[in-house]
């Protein structure tokens, strides 16, 4: 099974105007979307589109339909004239039926498992989300979606992002329009097989990982304004967007 579990850290690290840092383990799916029926069967502790302990609910992500989740992220591939034989997705599990991914990667993968693109999914505290849609070769894309309140809406990103094998080496810098790096945010693992033991042993060591996720976010913010980070107030617009990047304003 080309599925299985990361174990290890998140972290940001804020570098201008003032700094701050933190850092939460967690633990991370790595699904082979094709495999969902097979993992069903193999793990009774990882419910697939269903109640349980832990959880993967494909309503979750992308458009928040119940199913098709790799029909749709293949046709976001071809939207941007990037094909995907496979897709493989990193993301947080649901725990007790709770779950927030303030970052969900999709892999696309050729039929031999090399890269052919990347879809960033990324969700706000608002419940908005927006998908920021990479080639293979691209590392470096302008900022469109309102994430934190203590960052400006203009600026850019900067990926490192490559397929997790052993590990998991995920970075992404956030820079203003002078291309000043202000924020680094990473997550890294290891590989763990896809099994009940090792899902049980990961949320041993960290059972309120649901509510870490989400309650960290404003336990930081709560300190950052306290040490008088300037407030940005989310865009205008109605509720619970979901925006993907145009082929012609993608990622470049």
């Amino acid at each position: 099974m080309r599925s299985c579990l990361y174990v290890g850290w998140v972290g940001h690290q804020r570098l201008q105007p003032l700094r701050h840092a933190f850092q939460y383990r967690v633990f991370s799916l790595l699904l082979d979307l094709d495999e969902l029926e097979a993992i069903a069967a193999q793990c009774r502790l990882l419910r697939i589109d269903a109640p349980g302990l832990i959880g993967f609910r494909q309503a979750d992500h992308g458009p928040g339909t119940p199913s098709g989740l790799k029909a749709w992220a293949q046709s976001v591939f071809q939207g941007h004239g990037l094909g995907a034989e496979r897709i493989a997705l990193l993301c947080f599990p649901r725990l007790l039926g709770h779950v927030f991914n303030p970052l969900a990667l999709y892999y696309g993968l050729d039929a031999a498992g090399r890269p052919t693109g990347a879809i960033y999914q990324v969700t706000n505290t608002f419940g908005d989300r927006h998908c920021y849609v990479l080639g293979p070769d691209t590392h470096a894309c302008a900022k469109r979606f309102h994430v934190s309140p203590f960052f400006p809406m203009d600026g850019s990103y900067r990926f490192h992002a490559p397929l997790p094998g052993d590990t998991l080496e995920l970075a992404i810098t956030y820079l203003d329009t002078a291309g000043r790096a202000r924020l680094v945010a990473r997550q890294t693992g290891v590989r763990r097989p896809l099994t009940d033991a090792a899902l049980l042993r990961a949320l041993a060591i960290n059972p309120l990982m649901a509510v870490k996720v989400l309650g960290g976010i404003h336990w930081e913010a709560l300190h950052l304004w306290r040490k008088g980070a300037r407030y940005h107030r989310r865009p205008a617009g109605a509720p619970r967007q979901f925006t993907i990047d145009l082929p012609e304003t993608a990622c470049v």
